[in-house]
């Protein structure tokens, strides 16, 4: 019986020593994320004129500020990318031509994205588009014939559509405007279709600026 407690009290300070870890790596990760997210703000903020300087220490002081600054904070200690990472910051600056619900539906995005799938989705948007007058943006289209360039690049057919898929969810990319959909053929032929739009187009070009900045920091 001794023995017993002995062990379980053992035991609990493994537990504790472990808990301890836990949350020291848990911190220390957390002051790194929001430190870099400073850094990549400061690296906005010193291009800025003057007037926008003060409208935004204006704004950041503000109740909305403090409210937008929270959300990002949730969000930044989940980002894996310093290519999101710094598009935060530029949004946050309003260093892009970015509406208040765009920003948004990027803030939510922005923790499911990694570097990964930013190549992906810059090279998925980067495709031969279909404009129409019958559907309301443009349509792109992946099949077995034409998908060479991402089974190129490692993604094999099956994380083409996964990828396009999550894309679709996150609001990056946009349904298949037609009303066609995917197929599949009796011969292993498939194909799968989604849209793009001048929103989405904003998202590619801030990733894009994004990681030009990210160089010249760098440099």
């Amino acid at each position: 019986m001794e023995s017993s407690i002995q062990a379980v009290h053992s035991m609990s300070k493994v537990a504790l020593k472990t808990f301890d870890h836990l949350h020291t790596a848990h911190m220390n990760r957390q002051k790194k994320r929001l430190g870099e997210f400073v850094q990549y703000f400061e690296t906005r903020y010193e291009v800025m004129n003057y007037e926008d300087k003060q409208k935004l220490n204006k704004f950041i002081e503000s109740e909305a500020g403090e409210s937008l600054l929270a959300d990002y904070a949730d969000s930044i200690l989940k980002v894996s990318s310093d290519r999101v990472m710094m598009a935060m910051a530029l949004l946050f600056c309003n260093g892009a031509d970015f509406s208040d619900v765009e920003k948004s539906s990027f803030i939510k995005a922005s923790k499911n994205l990694d570097d990964d799938l930013i190549n992906f989705y810059t090279l998925a948007h980067n495709r031969k588009k279909i404009e129409r007058d019958n559907i309301p943006y443009s349509r792109c289209t992946v099949s077995n014939v034409d998908c060479e360039d991402f089974t190129s690049r490692g993604w094999d057919k099956e994380t083409i559509a996964v990828y396009i898929y999550e894309l679709i969810q996150m609001r990056l990319l946009l349904p298949d405007p037609s009303s066609h959909g995917s197929y599949a053929g009796a011969d292993n032929s498939w194909s799968i279709h989604y849209g793009i739009s001048t929103r989405t187009q904003k998202i590619v070009n801030l990733l894009v600026k994004s990681q030009a900045l990210l160089i010249d920091s760098k440099s």
